[in-house]
């Protein structure tokens, strides 16, 4: 969130004036640099699976494995990057001419056999995160899985330490899977000079978050 300064506060309400002294302070707290983006996209409105989910963890239903459902049908809806509720990352032809035309490494995409022109995006490039400056909440250890029944606090986001960016245009996904059970999935990171190429190509429905150092 961008909070502009405000020199006249004339005419402001207690409230407005209240928010935004509380998002600079919040601004002040980070204190970081902005090194990247996470994806913040519409819902497509359902799961990608319907009753069981395969490759789950039998008891605190975390996915050990994410793969497309071929059955699945694409919800008719303008926007070039939806997800699941169930945290599946859905593209239309015009993403994905994007990513081929910017020689985008490491990302896999799989087209619904009953939905053609879209497809189910899995980068498989990692970006660690670092959970502890971010305080994440990780609920309920599984003795099953090894895994959380839950995890919690994926934005605003810090990189881990020891990693080392690869360049400021990039697309992959977070090292940790966020949100509880079954719709546990991780986050999208672009860099900053992807995020900028996204806006001019005109992808529709995308909005981000940041990633600090």
């Amino acid at each position: 969130m961008v909070i502009r300064i405000i020199k006249d506060s004339t005419g402001l309400s207690d409230e407005v004036l209240k928010f935004i002294m509380l998002e600079k302070k919040k601004i002040q707290k980070l204190g970081s640099l902005v090194i990247a983006k996470i994806w913040i996209a519409p819902d497509e409105d359902k799961d990608m699976y319907k009753g069981d989910i395969p490759y789950t963890c039998p008891v605190c239903h975390s996915p050990l494995k994410y793969e497309m459902n071929p059955n699945y049908i694409v919800s008719k809806k303008r926007s070039s990057v939806r997800f699941t509720y169930d945290g599946y990352c859905i593209v239309t032809q015009k993403f994905k001419d994007f990513c081929t035309l910017n020689n985008y490494p490491q990302l896999v995409f799989k087209e619904f056999p009953k939905s053609p022109g879209s497809y189910c995006l899995f980068p498989l490039g990692i970006f660690p995160l670092d959970p502890m400056r971010r305080e994440v909440k990780f609920t309920k250890p599984c003795i099953s899985c090894g895994g959380y029944e839950g995890i919690y606090g994926a934005t605003p986001s810090y990189k881990a330490n020891d990693f080392i960016l690869p360049s400021n245009d990039f697309i992959c996904c977070s090292d940790i899977a966020f949100r509880e059970k079954r719709k546990r999935s991780p986050l999208i990171i672009v860099g900053l000079k992807t995020e900028l190429k996204m806006r001019q190509f005109d992808l529709k429905g995308l909005c981000f978050d940041n990633v600090y150092e």
